[in-house]
Order: C-alpha cells, then sequence, then structure tokens
C-alpha cells in the first residue's frame, strides 16, 4: 500500500515537471466555445488485464498441533504465483468542463474484466494419517469475470498542441459474473480464500493522450485498484486468489469522441463557465483557431 502510493505521488510531480517545462503556448486541445463540438460524448476503451502478483516466490511453512501436543509441521515448501491476461472492455460517457478546479473531464460507464492466474506450491508434505512425510506438488488455477460500474473525475495536462497527460481517480463496484477455480494436489493446510462476489473500489488510472482531430482523442491508460472498499479487507487494494495476493492491472486504449453540435443550435454558444480554450487558460491570446 505504501509503494503504491508512493507511486502515485511519484507520477503526479513528475506530471508537475512536465508541465513547468513546457514554456510556449500550445494550441488548445479544445474550445469550450467551439461551434462544431459539444463538450461531451462517447468514449470506448478496449484492452487487457495482468493479474499482477505481490511477490513472486515464498517459502512457507505451517505448524499445527499434534494428538499429544507436540508440533508438526504440516507442510514446508515454496509457493509461487502467476498472473495472466485476461480481457478488458469499457464504454460509457464523458464531458470536458472548466466548472471545477483542476477537474477538465468527467465520465461514467460500464465494464467487463476477466481476471486470470495461478499459484503452484512444491515442498514436502505430512500425511495427517500416519504423520508420515512426502513430496508434493500443487497448483490452483483460477479465472473469474467481473461486470463493473464506474465514474472518474479527470484532470489534464497539455504537452504539445497535441499529446497531453490524463490523471483520473475514481471509484468502480464490480459483480462477478462467473467463477473458475481448479486446484490439483492435496489441499490439507492449503488456504483457499477468494474475492467477494460483490467488490468496490477507489481506483487511479495514468494516461498519455493524443488529440487525433478534432473530436477525436486516443488516451492509452493503465488503471489500479488503490482501496478496497467493500469487502474492506484491512483496507488492502491487492486481490486474494487461493493463498496469494495479485494486484489488477486494467491496461486500455481509451477512445473519447465528442458529439457533433447540430446545426440548428445557436453558433457560439459556450459550454464552459469561462469560454476559454482548454486547457491552458493563457491559450487564446496567440491561437485564434484550433
Amino acid at each position: 500500500m505504501i509503494k503504491l502510493r508512493f507511486l502515485i505521488v511519484l507520477l503526479l510531480l513528475t506530471n508537475v515537471v512536465l508541465h513547468a517545462q513546457n514554456g510556449r503556448q500550445d494550441r488548445p486541445l479544445y474550445n469550450l466555445s467551439d461551434t462544431r463540438w459539444l463538450n461531451k460524448g462517447w468514449y470506448f476503451a478496449p484492452g487487457i488485464t495482468y493479474t499482477l502478483p505481490t511477490r513472486f516466490n515464498r517459502d512457507e511453512q505451517r505448524l499445527i498441533l499434534n494428538d499429544v501436543g507436540s508440533v508438526d509441521t504440516l507442510f514446508a515448501g515454496s509457493f509461487q504465483q502467476r498472473g495472466k491476461v485476461g480481457v478488458y472492455l469499457e464504454a460509457g460517457r464523458h464531458h470536458l468542463t472548466d466548472r471545477i478546479y483542476l477537474i477538465h473531464d468527467f465520465d461514467y460507464g460500464l465494464g467487463f474484466k476477466w481476471f486470470r492466474g495461478e499459484e503452484t506450491f512444491n515442498g514436502m508434505i505430512m500425511n495427517p494419517l500416519d504423520s508420515s512425510v512426502f513430496p508434493t506438488s500443487n497448483i490452483g488455477r483460477f479465472s473469474e469475470g467481473f461486470i463493473s460500474a464506474h465514474g472518474n473525475v479527470n484532470n489534464i495536462i497539455q504537452l504539445s498542441d497535441r499529446q497531453f497527460i490524463m490523471n483520473s481517480l475514481g471509484a468502480n463496484v464490480d459483480f462477478r459474473l462467473f467463477q473458475s477455480n481448479t486446484y490439483a494436489g492435496p489441499t490439507t493446510g492449503m488456504v483457499q480464500a477468494f474475492p467477494g462476489t460483490f467488490l468496490a473500489q477507489l481506483h487511479y488510472r495514468f494516461g498519455f493522450g493524443f488529440k487525433v482531430r478534432s473530436g477525436l482523442f486516443i488516451v492509452p491508460s493503465i488503471e489500479t485498484p488503490i482501496l478496497t472498499v467493500v469487502p474492506f479487507d484491512d483496507g488492502k487494494s491487492t486481490l486474494q486468489y487461493f493463498s496469494s495476493r495479485y494486484r489488477p492491472l486494467l491496461i486500455s486504449i481509451r477512445i473519447m469522441l465528442l458529439d457533433k453540435r447540430k446545426s440548428a443550435d445557436c453558433t457560439g454558444k459556450g459550454d464552459g463557465k469561462t469560454g476559454h480554450e482548454l486547457w491552458d487558460k493563457n491559450m487564446n491570446r496567440k491561437y485564434k483557431r484550433h
């Protein structure tokens, strides 16, 4: 948790430095007074998921009391965790704004997440019937899909005429659609715990965007939870599968579109509070078009 917070702070500081170094006035990415495009539209985000293990390998032993009260070793060996790639899809609506400090865009929508991975164990395990010890190798695989509803507030830092950084904070609520967990080998003493059917989380997303043309933006992004609220699980942002924990990563290509203004709408009617060109308040002094 501490490492994740440090990474987020580092990314935010990097964004500030990059923004400070960009001294020239760039062509605006979008004008809230645009007569061709509205300040809202659809977005689509196809991508992949990856369950990043919090630890790739760990040695562990479990001790128990036998029938005569002395301590026995139930098992001793090494666990290996491996993440796998799954499918990620997301779609919804977004709105550009200049009405809220530091927030330039907000969005909401629905998505689908498919998480996959495995855990293997190699070591020695005790037979509880006769206390004999023998080598064993176990493997557990998980695969489950969630439907997700989400909302985000987005800060945009323009780097050039067509490039920008997007930092996003948001919340998601997930409901499991399907689950497949398989385990091969002795299960005695092996922990088998999994995420709940319903999840509620806070998350952070970082994106590096490009303006392709007026009304179309492409933002490659990576997202991860920063806090699991339901179930609380001591505030951890990772998910447990079997006896190991994994960090969900959502890697996507975010396609942001703007709705076209109807010809019958009044020309020159702005959608913002000030009507200035986003996202640099002094940009319109130099550029009158975009």
